[in-house]
């Protein structure tokens, strides 16, 4: 059994085409109206918030999981801490024999490099202390550091969609498209890669360009950037997925994207 714990936009499209192939497939939301509307199309769901007591049935049904694909963000809450939420869901799994994490390029700061998968990491902390706990537990467990998640439904102009003294014309932006994240997730899912890999599309316009030319495909007010303010940087480098995988992108630039 495949275990997608968050079935969100990322993790409930890529259940779902696991599920199309004939894989059995465990779903995981927060709230009982997201369970209701997803079981529509995902129909083993548990509820699971970790904030909260998990459920007999749900307990004995984690139990049965292999591969196990964790897809929740930091919770605001200061009940519990991250890591240790993600110890605890580890727990609930014992015979998860792989562990794929979904991480962030957050972990890395920014200081104008390009940030490769060996670079010393100094950003989110929350999510790098998850990430150290998932390798802890076995090195052959896998991390996906994921760009900016972008898409159908998850359209980035309506951040910058006239908006005035919009910062750093010139810094690259570090995006990946839908279509491209669940594919990848699948491909980790499907293989034996181990480590820690950025997702992210290789080719990094300027935000200047990106957002001007997304908000006037859509319609949008332009945003107006401003020279006096620019901010460190930093470009994500897939070329580690690019090699190990031989991953040929479906939006390998951002321009090109589709919403």
């Amino acid at each position: 059994m495949i275990g997608i714990i968050g079935c969100g936009w990322l993790g409930k499209p890529l259940a779902i085409k696991l599920q199309n192939e004939g894989k059995v497939i465990l779903g995981s939301c927060t709230n009982e109206e997201k369970l209701c509307h997803i079981q529509k199309e995902i129909p083993n769901m548990i509820l699971l918030n970790l904030n909260e007591e998990v459920a007999n049935l749900s307990m004995l049904e984690l139990k049965k999981i292999k591969t196990l694909f964790i897809n929740i963000p930091p919770s605001k809450s200061k009940s519990n801490t991250y890591e240790n939420q993600i110890e605890q869901l580890i727990d609930f799994c014992p015979n998860a024999e792989k562990i794929i994490f979904v991480s962030s390029t957050s972990v890395y700061e920014n200081n104008n490099q390009i940030a490769v998968e060996s670079d010393v990491v100094n950003g989110n902390q929350s999510l790098i202390n998850a990430e150290k706990l998932v390798l802890s537990h076995s090195p052959k467990n896998t991390i996906l550091r994921y760009a900016g998640l972008t898409g159908p439904d998850r359209n980035l102009a309506r951040f910058f969609a006239g908006k005035d003294n919009c910062n750093s014309p010139h810094n690259a932006v570090n995006l990946i498209h839908l279509t491209d994240a669940v594919q990848i997730a699948h491909e980790f899912i499907a293989n034996n890669y181990e480590g820690i890999y950025n997702v992210c599309s290789p080719e990094h316009p300027t935000r200047e360009l990106y957002y001007t030319q997304l908000c006037n495909k859509m319609n949008l007010p332009l945003p107006l950037f401003s020279e006096n303010n620019a901010e460190k940087n930093k470009i994500i480098s897939s070329e580690k997925l690019l090699n190990d995988l031989n991953y040929n992108f479906a939006f390998p630039n951002p321009l090109h994207f589709t919403y």
